[in-house]
């Protein structure tokens, strides 16, 4: 090879190794990403959207129709024990549901087969929000109700509203179902004492016994009672005549 010819490969080879070097300069990388594709004719996903939260402590159960007092019989008797059933419909899922109820004496409640709620106070209403305990389609309400001497009643109050945002109130009344067993096959129409706010309960949905009526429902006896209030508890003692208990708020 002649000088010429050595010096032009030279040059070359020091050109191009240079240029490989530089040429990490110019490198962009970047991470991976994964992009989703379509198939043609594929069902496609659908995208979740939130749904609103509804509490069911903004539902009203003083408003609406009133609950009326029931029980197995005209006239109580001592040892009452009566089971009650209604059933009812909700046409699509509900978003909130609240019950309240009270009997006097004594009261287990369930939903569709579940314990909830139970009270030996009826002046003491029990209240749940039951929401997650309703189904779609056909629902069951069972209360057992037991006296404990003089006057006996129960009273319950429901109300739920849909995804279409419905309300509807479910009360206790002439349509709800009474036996004397909970498994029993025969059950005969409840007993209606009264509305919300008869004596001698009076409307204890609204927060204890209220303005008592002056004509108490058919067979229970006249209430002819003497009330002191006494400044320490802002309690009101009523002490009926011819009753085997006190009653208070």
């Amino acid at each position: 090879m002649n000088r010429f010819a050595l010096f032009a490969f030279l040059s070359v080879a020091s050109f191009t190794t240079r240029d490989v070097a530089g040429a990490d300069k110019d490198v962009f990388t970047q991470k991976p990403e994964v992009v989703a594709v379509e198939i043609n004719g594929a069902p496609k996903t659908p995208k979740k959207t939130a749904t609103a939260k509804t509490s069911s402590k903004k539902l009203n159960l003083q408003s609406g129709p009133k609950a009326g007092w029931i029980w197995g019989t005209k006239r109580a008797a001592a040892n009452d024990r009566f089971y009650f059933r209604k059933t009812f419909k909700t046409t699509t899922e509900t978003t909130a549901a609240r019950i309240i109820a009270s009997c006097d004496n004594h009261l287990v409640l369930w939903i569709n087969g579940k314990r909830l709620l139970a009270s030996d106070d009826w002046n003491a209403p029990v209240t749940a929000d039951i929401q997650q305990h309703l189904l779609p389609g056909e629902n069951l309400i069972e209360v057992e109700g037991r006296n404990a001497g003089g006057p006996a009643g129960l009273a319950v109050k429901l109300v739920f509203r849909d995804t279409a945002g419905k309300t509807t109130t479910i009360v206790s009344n002439k349509t709800w179902r009474v036996a004397t067993t909970r498994d029993s096959k025969t059950a005969s129409a409840a007993t209606v004492l009264g509305t919300m706010g008869v004596s001698p309960w009076g409307n204890v949905f609204a927060g204890g016994l209220s303005v008592l009526s002056s004509s108490p429902p058919a067979g229970l006896p006249s209430l002819s009672a003497s009330a002191t209030l006494t400044p320490s508890s802002s309690r009101i003692m009523i002490a009926p005549k011819r009753r085997t208990s006190w009653l208070s708020t």
